[in-house]
């Protein structure tokens, strides 16, 4: 069959195919010209009558993994992204794992980590799986509340001078808010004379160093 398959370092990074072929051999990077529709089991038989199924199929002059969507006027529906096919010698058929919606490094990291979790998933029982799922959950949280706890000590690093003027000032009896204030310039279109409010200071504009989501649930 006459498809286009990945280069590495050209069309998808060498790292990621190598990474994917380490897990899989039969992993191949197949370029889609057209959106298709697809069976489990895919290759050029058609079946029978009483049971058709998609093919490849040589159409719009492109090899075409399945049945080519068309939009109103009749005329191929766009894909142009790469999909991972993996050739299953067992059944002598393609079997679709997943398209690469995005290049960007944590979208192609998910998916190494995804087939990587599937492949070491595929030879396990039930009872197996269900269990590693949940030692997998399990590990998620601890990473979780690991990273959160990393957080906060480096938050109270960072603000280690402010909270140690805070607990002088308390012992020495100094309680009263210093309600630290801010002027602004206001101003808008058309104004002539310019008029200044004074307000107070919000957390980061007080000189504690918060993370950058702080406050956004």
């Amino acid at each position: 069959m006459n498809y286009r398959e990945a280069r590495p370092g050209l069309d998808l990074p060498a790292s990621f195919m190598d990474e994917l072929k380490g897990i899989d051999p039969d992993l191949h990077f197949i370029w889609h010209r057209y959106r298709c529709l697809w069976d489990t089991f895919i290759n050029k038989y058609e079946g029978e009558k009483e049971n058709p199924r998609y093919a490849i199929e040589e159409k719009y002059g492109y090899t075409n993994f399945g049945f080519v969507l068309t939009d109103n006027n009749g005329d191929p529906i766009p894909d142009n992204r790469w999909h991972i096919w993996r050739w299953c010698r067992g059944v002598d058929a393609w079997a679709h794992v997943i398209d690469v919606a995005s290049r960007r490094p944590s979208h192609l990291e998910k998916i190494v980590s995804n087939i990587a979790k599937e492949a070491k998933m595929a030879n396990m029982t039930r009872k197996q799986r269900m269990n590693f799922m949940q030692e997998e959950q399990e590990q998620a949280l601890v990473n979780k509340q690991a990273k959160a706890n990393d957080l906060w000590k480096e938050v109270n690093k960072a603000n280690s001078r402010l909270m140690k003027s805070a607990a002088e000032n308390f012992s020495s009896g100094i309680t009263a808010p210093t309600n630290p204030t801010k002027d602004v310039i206001s101003s808008y279109k058309g104004q002539v004379n310019r008029s200044r409010i004074v307000r107070p200071l919000t957390d980061t504009e007080g000189g504690l160093i918060l993370p950058e989501d702080w406050g956004k649930g």
